[in-house]
């Protein structure tokens, strides 16, 4: 007995709910003023006291050929067979078929009538009842008018207007009000937020983008069965259930508060961005046919893309990562792991790689001499000693600053626009690579390297004009560098005096063919022939200006820099 009485209420219900009228006010029974709210109006409108049900209807009044006209808004699904009733009585005696009344709905400015009253035969209430199966997803415009074939006015009542569905439509909880105000503004909900959506409305979605909306809780989304593309970044996310989704191509979820993220039921994912989220660890290993991973800025102390073999494009950078194994990844054409906790890193079967960022890490050596179709390389701020990218040809952005660098030669890469190797311990830079003029300023640099004296360029003319502030004073540039071979010791022992001068400096205990001066902007402002044959000569600084100098003291293959004040 109790099973069946349970069973009597489930029934009820559903029929309740599919009873469900989608007609706001259909009843008129709340108003201001004269307008029937949730009903727009036109013309002579006034609420009556004769009403069929509840307390009003609403009395239309044709006057003067004035034709009355009361809309409301009625979202409904294509495809579905609506029920639409409603009840109208004259108040006049002229209710034949010259004074009709008709009922109507405008989809885009396209006017059907669906129901008359042309054949009215008396002044009672009388229901009209039509169905009506629309053939787009929008919100109608539903609405009453009044109109005469002669001049005489009349007067008739509207009442108890009724659109509903025999089929039970379901819905999905939406309990974000940010997340449902989205999708009213996407035209996917419609009306008034009411914590629902219908589930006919998104479970045929193949693309969401409910970005930047202050989103805390996307608690619906699982209802989204058919989505192969979601972006949800940029919000207030701390979890989300991603595992009804399994359509999923494209997911971007960066710039959000998430710890963790499962994506384990999503194999079909190709494009996958938690960039800016706090997570420690992530589990892609049935993600296999992911080609782009964007992780970057989290707090991942180990990443394993060993499955991942389609990968193209790998952004891992600000993590805190120790190692990373990326021997089975021989299809990345693009990988940053800036920015880590990284000490070793072999990329030697890479050899697609065309981008390759590594700086900021603890990195003392790094090969990338199989890397031969390499453009970008970022290896700056790492324990390098020494770089060899003699068999990289096409690289045109070479930072290499912040490590511990004695030599940097790029005579064999001849596209390099720019060449960063700043705060090195260079004694050897060759930039000769006979296209010196596509290097550009802005982030070349080559300063603070205290122990590099010269620089080889393709034109020293061309370098000195264009370069004067990229390198330090005591560097000079030339078309060949002479060999630094000589022992430090002998340049030790000479003596460099007065310094301070009042125009003479002598060189003594060393013998030298050729002295070369350089102001502090790196201009060669004077060459002096020395007696190679005598361990004392005189140097004369005539003529020049006040202030610091550099005198270059050269001797066959070696050279070393002496800093003078002319006073």
């Amino acid at each position: 007995m109790k099973t069946k009485l349970l069973l009597l209420l489930l029934l009820a219900n559903l029929s309740v709910f599919a009873q469900t009228n989608l007609v706001p006010n259909g009843g008129f029974d709340n108003w201001t003023g004269t307008t029937p709210q949730s009903w727009a109006t036109t013309n002579v409108i006034a609420p009556s006291s004769d009403a069929a049900t509840g307390q009003y209807s609403a009395k239309l009044s044709l006057t003067a050929g004035l034709s009355p006209k009361i809309i409301a808004q009625v979202p409904l699904k294509s495809g579905v067979t609506y029920t639409i009733k409603f009840k109208y009585k004259y108040l006049n005696s002229n209710f034949g078929g010259s004074h009709p009344i008709a009922l109507k709905l405008y989809n885009d400015e396209t006017g059907s009538s669906i129901s008359s009253s042309a054949f009215a035969s008396n002044n009672a209430w009388t229901q009209k009842e039509t169905d009506f199966t629309p053939t787009s997803d929008l919100t109608f415009n539903l609405s009453f008018s009044t109109f005469s074939f002669d001049d005489e006015p009349f007067d008739v009542l509207i009442d108890d207007v009724q659109i509903y569905s025999d089929q039970v439509e379901e819905y999905t909880s939406i309990p974000d009000i940010n997340f449902e105000n989205k999708l009213i503004a996407l035209d996917i909900d419609s009306g008034a937020a009411d914590g629902k959506v219908l589930t006919s409305s998104i479970s045929g979605l193949t693309f969401l983008d409910v970005s930047d909306s202050s989103i805390s809780d996307l608690t619906g989304i699982e209802a989204f069965t058919a989505l192969t593309d979601l972006d949800c970044s940029k919000n207030k996310l701390k979890n989300i259930n991603l595992s009804q989704n399994s359509d999923l191509i494209y997911l971007n979820i960066g710039r959000n508060e998430l710890t963790t993220l499962d994506v384990t039921k999503n194999v079909l994912l190709t494009s996958l961005d938690f960039q800016r989220n706090s997570l420690t660890d992530i589990d892609l290993s049935e993600n296999t046919s992911l080609k782009r991973v964007t992780a970057m800025l989290n707090q991942l102390t180990t990443l394993n893309v060993s499955k991942n073999t389609e990968l193209d494009d790998l952004d891992c950078r600000g993590n805190k990562l120790t190692s990373l194994d990326i021997q089975n990844n021989t299809k990345l054409t693009s990988l940053n792991c800036g920015n880590n906790l990284l000490t070793s890193l072999n990329v030697s079967k890479n050899i697609l790689l065309l981008d390759f960022y590594c700086y900021t890490n603890q990195l003392t050596t790094l090969d990338v001499s199989q890397n031969t179709l390499l453009q970008g390389f970022m290896c700056n701020d790492n324990k390098l000693t020494a770089i060899d990218v003699s068999k990289n040809p096409d690289i045109y952005m070479f930072d290499c600053l912040d490590n511990k660098l004695t030599s940097v030669d790029i005579s064999k890469n001849p596209k390099i626009t720019e060449l960063a190797c700043e705060n090195n311990q260079l004694t050897y830079l060759n930039l000769k690579n006979g296209n010196n003029t596509k290097i550009q300023l802005g982030f070349t640099n080559f300063r603070n390297n205290p122990n590099l004296t010269c620089i080889e360029v393709d034109d020293v003319a061309y370098s000195n004009s264009k370069w004067t502030g990229i390198k330090d004073v005591t560097a000079t540039y030339a078309v060949s560098c002479p060999k630094l071979g000589l022992a430090d010791s002998v340049f030790d022992k000479a003596i460099v005096y007065p310094n301070p001068t009042k125009g003479e400096v002598t060189i003594s205990n060393i013998a030298i063919e050729k002295a070369t001066v350089y102001n502090t902007s790196g201009q060669l402002v004077k060459t002096i022939r020395l007696d190679a044959s005598n361990t004392d000569n005189t140097v004369s600084l005539a003529g020049l200006p006040k202030g610091i100098y550099y005198i270059y003291l050269i001797n066959q293959d070696a050279a070393s820099a002496k800093k003078i004040i002319l006073e």
